[in-house]
């Protein structure tokens, strides 16, 4: 087991409706009915992690334990081996003569027998569980030889989990495919991790304060991985999850050279469709990330990517679209340009792009600093989003109207506002992400608003500032917060006007 795998043990979070469905099939298997459990999932999602919490939540199981390596599918029956180290040399003379590559051959019928044999011997010392990892590089007689036994099994009290990357060959697997398929056993399929899982595993490696709003953004960066989720965590600075910006989080510095390498592959031509499609997002219509990259000719380009996995073509001919095939790699693509071009780039999209929304959003990205015009055009989308109840808009846009703003009282009160939304949105980890940057600032009316509120919602009736009134806040019956519910109630102040 690597390292890092080892550290995604003691760091376990969420799974726990996939745990429950193994649980339940070693249930099965106590009672003598065998079971066949296929898991699957992308590299990194935490499927080694999953079957270990498993194995240490089913106690009573003999264990046996093999794994597949890339390098070694051509060694026959090798997996087998590692399975039968597990028990006693007096109980399978046969089957430990398969290391011995001198020794006579054998067919997987052969093994297969001989390992039917040997479970059913084995288990008058309690029921056995085989644990196979890495299953897809597992060698093809091993799988056979397993298959053979696994087929006869009766009242057997076996439990057989193979731990497989999705997306693999069915026909290498196919025989246990058939298992499942036929009402022996379950697939469960590992996803992607939740925000709250996110956040959960934020706080088992030492970062404090995550706000919902980060989470979510980490969620989308990498699809819930947890292998990158935790590279992400390590690598990148906390205040960067502050930022209200939905542009790509940088990615990991591995995944990055990746990227990178194989944009080094490509035409300049591919590498600037490349480039304006991160500019853009995560997909987009191939018309305007060519007009974007000023190209000509972009079929040739987008061929040329595509060979390179960078991008997919998805949608029409008539009307084309792009995507990443992860936020990952639109992230390193985005972050492989220069501040200065992605700054270009962004203030052409500005005008390329025909809603509002996305527009601002490459406007505040091309900001290069202070921008009096530009903070005031998200002031008035703020206030328009907060009377629709848009409370994640409405705060982000007061946040980047905050950072375009010079340093002063209008910075102050431009933060505090978006606050004031955060919590009328429910989002109270939002707030707590801001606290010291709002605790240095002037006493203010509104500042003692925004503090005596945090401190009521988390019910610190000690610490509300004094003189402040409880109110429900406006609408909010018409404006539910996070996760559908009711924002909590705030203290009301009474703050003289503006911006």
């Amino acid at each position: 087991m690597t390292t890092e795998t080892g550290r995604l043990d003691r760091t376990f979070v969420g799974r726990r409706s996939e745990l429950a469905s193994l649980l339940a099939q070693a249930a099965d298997v106590r009672g003598g009915h065998p079971r066949m459990v296929l898991l699957t999932g992308e590299p990194g999602i935490g499927k080694t992690a999953l079957a270990h919490r498993f194995v240490s939540q089913a106690p009573g199981f003999q264990l046996w334990e093999a794994s597949g390596e890339e390098a070694e599918q051509l060694l026959a029956f090798g997996v087998i081996e590692q399975l039968v180290r597990a028990v006693p040399t007096s109980y399978s003379p046969a089957l430990r003569d398969l290391g011995n590559r001198n020794g006579e051959a054998r067919d997987p019928i052969w093994v297969g027998a001989a390992l039917l044999e040997l479970l059913g011997t084995m288990q008058a010392a309690g029921p056995a569980l085989l644990l196979i990892d890495d299953a897809q590089w597992a060698d093809r007689p091993s799988l056979q030889a397993l298959v053979f036994a696994l087929r006869r099994l009766q009242a057997d009290r076996v439990l057989t989990l193979l731990v497989s990357r999705s997306g693999s060959p069915r026909g290498h697997l196919a025989g246990f495919h058939r298992l499942v398929e036929h009402g022996h056993g379950a697939w469960v399929r590992v996803r992607g991790l939740d925000a709250s899982s996110i956040r959960d595993l934020g706080v088992s490696l030492g970062v404090d304060h995550l706000s919902s709003r980060a989470a979510d953004r980490i969620r989308a960066h990498t699809g819930g991985n947890p292998l990158h989720a935790t590279a992400i965590f390590d690598e990148i600075i906390p205040a960067i999850l502050r930022e209200p910006s939905d542009l790509p989080l940088p990615s990991t510095a591995d995944f990055g050279a990746l990227v990178r390498s194989r944009l080094e592959t490509c035409s300049p031509e591919a590498r600037r469709l490349v480039g304006a499609a991160s500019v853009l997002g995560l997909s987009c219509r191939l018309a305007i990330a060519g007009r974007l990259a000023e190209l000509s000719e972009m079929l040739v380009p987008l061929e040329t990517a595509m060979s390179a996995h960078l991008l997919e073509e998805r949608g029409a001919p008539a009307d084309r679209l792009i995507a990443f095939p992860h936020p990952l790699v639109q992230a390193a693509a985005y972050h492989s340009l220069g501040p200065a071009r992605r700054a270009e780039l962004h203030e052409r999209a500005a005008l390329l792009v025909p809603d509002e929304v996305p527009a601002l959003r490459h406007r505040v990205a091309a900001a290069r600093g202070v921008d009096p015009q530009l903070a005031a055009d998200l002031i008035i989308f703020g206030i328009q989003a907060s009377r629709r109840g848009e409370w994640d808009a409405a705060a982000d846009a007061m946040l980047s109207a905050s950072r375009l703003t010079a340093d002063g009282p209008e910075r102050d009160q431009r933060m505090l506002m978006a606050a004031e939304y955060m919590l009328l949105g429910g989002a109270v980890d939002d707030v707590l992400a801001l606290v010291g940057e709002i605790e240095r600032q002037v006493p203010s009316a509104r500042r003692g608003f925004v503090l005596g509120s945090l401190a009521m919602t988390n019910g610190r009736y000690d610490r509300a500032q004094p003189g402040a009134e409880v109110v429900e806040p406006p609408h909010a019956h018409e404006h539910p917060g996070r996760n559908g519910a009711s924002p909590a109630p705030v203290t009301s102040a009474r703050t003289p006007g503006g911006t």
